[in-house]
């Protein structure tokens, strides 16, 4: 049973309630009607999802969607090779801003320009991109590797069941992310070979990965106050592989855990910026900043409906 440490409600596992002390004394009192709230969960290639809202839209079905590049991965069987949580003083929605648009990453991630071609604009990066994308299927022996999807925001199936999927390039002489770009752990689940791309992966408002052939990375958003945020990020590698042996963890971990300990810096002091009395909003790049955009338009409209 779970009992409540409050005032000694028990529930049975399956949530309904099996006693409440001395409430026979409250007349009408209807057991049935006091069980603990369900949640929707879903379990997908090893994620598992929930939401509150016992009204929420499907996201199995949108989550089909990346089910060929995703599941190259085979991140039911992926190790952890290490987790951390960092707390950045700033609304939520500054964080995921950040997050969204690499208008900032030439010059406030020198580490991460330097091997990803998602700092520049696509029309000067379109041939590494498309080399890439036209060997990725052969080299990494997945089909469906390469393959695009995007369902975000207002345009998603339901309501936050945002879903998306892009392969970009790396640089020449760059295979994964970190410090040298050269690889820091066995190739992760069905893949075969290193192709110089990188998966970017969205599944909600609040969530995304970045996976590289040997290490996949999570993001995960969690607002905490109005002018707080943690950034959970989650470091995976094969299942099989042996820290010390395999892989060294702080190589593993180097490129995103210095990359945003930068972001933290950069979105406190934006946040500073935002909250003055002198703050003015400047306007978005029309390329760098679209999808940002998105996220606005649909917070906006999420707003206005709230509001009916």
């Amino acid at each position: 049973t779970f009992v409540c440490p409050y005032h000694g409600w028990v529930y049975h596992r399956d949530g309904s309630l099996k006693a409440a002390r001395e409430m026979e004394l409250k007349a009408g009192f209807d057991r049935t009607a006091y069980g603990l709230k369900r949640a929707r969960v879903e379990v997908f290639m090893g994620l598992v999802f929930i939401n509150c809202d016992p009204q929420a839209a499907d996201f199995r079905g949108p989550l089909q969607h990346i089910a060929e590049p995703l599941g190259a991965y085979d991140l039911e069987n992926a190790k952890i090779a290490h987790r951390e949580t960092y707390r950045v003083d700033a609304n939520w929605k500054l964080v995921l801003e950040n997050y969204l648009e690499c208008y900032h990453c030439a010059t406030s991630h020198r580490a991460y320009a330097r091997m990803h071609t998602l700092k520049e604009l696509e029309c000067k990066v379109q041939p590494i991109v498309q080399a890439m994308l036209d060997r990725t299927e052969e080299v990494t022996g997945v089909a469906g590797m390469g393959k695009d999807y995007e369902r975000i925001f207002l345009d998603a199936e339901g309501f936050g069941a945002c879903v998306y999927h892009s392969r970009y390039g790396l640089y020449e002489g760059f295979l994964t992310g970190s410090e040298d770009g050269q690889p820091v752990a066995p190739l992760m689940g069905y893949i075969k070979g290193y192709d110089g791309g990188a998966g970017d992966f969205q599944m909600g408002p609040l969530s995304f990965m970045l996976n590289y052939p040997d290490q996949c990375v999570l993001y995960r958003f969690i607002p905490r106050s109005l002018t707080s945020t943690d950034m959970e990020v989650v470091w995976f590698v094969n299942g099989d592989a042996v820290e010390g042996r395999d892989y060294d963890r702080d190589k593993v971990t180097w490129l995103w855990h210095h990359t945003t300990l930068e972001d933290e810096y950069i979105i406190t002091r934006n946040s500073e910026g935002v909250n003055s009395h002198f703050f003015e909003p400047g306007p978005y790049h029309p390329e760098f900043e679209a999808t940002l955009q998105q996220f606005v338009s649909w917070y906006l409209d999420t707003l206005g409906k709230a509001g009916q």
